[in-house]
């Protein structure tokens, strides 16, 4: 039998409280999402800044919002988020969602000053928000892939990078887009996180901003690992296609004039 799922009423509406899809759902429109991570998270409860007319979080056309306070999903749905993350229901009682969402050990190894670790084509790279960089390990050689050198590779998303990537000297390397007119042999087309979800602690510290906050929208990971990135999915392929074009037209343009030169050579 499938588990009713608990409501809340927001201002006279009624909510479902969906742990599983980390988010409240008006009954009878289910086209109406507010997630949690879209909420300010303050330990014994979330703020909801909540637009009575759009029933939602404020829009670009919202002509003015409320704060609500909304209760934890741990108090709200504790038989929920012991099925979502495993647990018995006595390990749910009493303890906050950022206590039950996060692992504590990985948060606490943060927090002593260990780094966190990301492997990119199979070589480990410290994250170090205040180096500004990816650093290699035991390569001093370089100072690695620094994050202000990578601005223009965010995703259209902007929750990753996908950065042109040289293994050998553990750095990226910039394609000529304008000249290129093959897939390169030696740069790859890797995929990492943003720097908030490579290290949500370090983020917030370095901005300023709630460290738990921070970790609850951006959950700590161990074994990161890069994705490899099929050059195909991107836009080099176009680019090359232009260029090849490009150099097809100019090298029929040399043509007719050295043709136009012979033909009056000829004449003469």
């Amino acid at each position: 039998m499938e588990r009713q799922l608990p409501t809340i009423t927001i201002q006279g509406t009624s909510f479902t409280v969906d742990v599983l899809r980390d988010a409240l759902i008006e009954s009878g429109n289910p086209g109406n999402v507010i997630p949690f991570k879209e909420m300010a998270y303050e330990g014994d409860r979330y703020l909801l800044s909540y637009d009575l007319l759009e029933k939602n979080l404020p829009g670009i056309r919202s002509s003015g919002f409320i704060d609500v306070r909304v209760l934890p999903l741990s108090v709200l749905d504790p038989e929920g988020m012991a099925l979502k993350y495993g647990k018995r229901l006595d390990e749910i009682i009493g303890k906050t969602d950022f206590e039950i969402r996060v692992d504590q050990d990985l948060y606490q190894r943060r927090l002593s000053g260990h780094l966190p670790v990301i492997e990119i084509m199979g070589h480990p790279f410290y994250v170090d928000v205040r180096m500004d960089s990816l650093r290699p390990k035991d390569d001093f050689s370089t100072q690695g892939i620094r994050f202000s050198e990578i601005d223009n590779y965010v995703h259209p998303d902007d929750q990753r990078y996908w950065i042109p990537y040289h293994p050998v000297s553990h750095s990226i390397r910039e394609i000529d887009t304008e000249t290129i007119t093959e897939i390169p042999k030696d740069i790859f087309l890797v995929e990492i996180p943003t720097l908030e979800k490579l290290d949500p602690v370090g983020y917030a510290r370095f901005h300023g901003l709630d460290i738990e906050q921070t970790v609850m929208a951006n959950p700590l990971e161990s074994n990161m690992i890069a994705k490899m990135v099929d050059w195909k999915e991107s836009w080099l392929p176009e680019a090359i296609k232009e260029n090849l074009l490009k150099q097809e037209k100019n090298k029929k343009k040399n043509t007719s004039k050295k043709t136009i030169r012979r033909n009056r050579g000829n004449r003469m």
